[in-house]
């Protein structure tokens, strides 16, 4: 097989921003994301319904619950789509723990049979009934997720007067998600940006803004962006 050396093509760049917006702008952000988090949350909460009595999800029951929100087919259909996706993510990952956890149980199965001492023995055989037990527990329990992570989430906990934790889980639990607009002539032009002033203007969405009932849809700030 013939080597090839990697082209710009292969090279994957990533780009981690700063964005400040004044505070008019903040509240505005947060506006959406919460309501569209709301959205997502309640759409998850049936997926986890459904698992719990074995059935499949209804799409267009999902779509209609969505539409009675205010959204179009658009954003409702982001929505499902992000739900179907972490929903996908949880089932591999417990997949693959139980997969883990078996190994480990023939792992000390084959220890157990050259145990040395009743002692060894003994600890062996614990050993091999936890695992199981956690198994059991994690193919009963539905697939669930912390949005924001379960690693800030305990963060929390341990330092409840942290303001900036606090800050931090609150942004990241926000679904900021736009969609562009098929009406207008540049349907997906959502985000524009002045490499030169670091200006960047953010385009919310006419369905948005009236959902909201937002006075100003056009928001400028400023972000500095970072290769890596």
């Amino acid at each position: 097989m013939r080597s090839r050396t990697l082209s710009d093509r292969d090279i994957v760049r990533k780009f981690t921003a700063k964005v400040n917006f004044a505070p008019q702008g903040e509240s505005t952000l947060t506006m959406v994301g919460d309501y569209l988090s709301k959205l997502r949350n309640d759409d998850y909460k049936y997926l986890v319904e459904c698992s719990k009595k074995g059935v499949k999800p209804d799409r267009k029951k999902r779509r209609e619950y969505l539409y009675s929100c205010g959204l179009s087919k658009r954003y409702a259909d982001s929505i499902i789509l992000a739900n179907k996706e972490q929903w996908q993510l949880a089932d591999r990952t417990t997949k693959d723990n139980i997969k883990c956890w078996e190994r480990d149980i023939f792992k000390t199965k084959k220890k157990l049979k050259n145990a040395s001492s009743l002692v060894e023995e003994k600890r062996l055989r614990f050993r091999i009934s936890q695992i199981e037990r956690k198994i059991i527990r994690r193919k009963n329990k539905n697939n669930s997720v912390c949005f924001g992570g379960r690693k800030l989430f305990h963060e929390i906990f341990s330092n409840p007067y942290d303001e900036k934790i606090q800050e931090d889980w609150f942004n990241k639990r926000l679904f900021l998600n736009f969609a562009g607009e098929g009406g207008r002539a540049y349907g997906n032009d959502i985000v524009k940006y002045n490499p030169d002033t670091k200006e960047i203007w953010l385009y919310i969405p006419q369905e948005l803004a009236n959902i909201l009932s937002l006075d100003n849809k056009m928001l400028v700030g400023y972000a500095q962006f970072k290769h890596g």
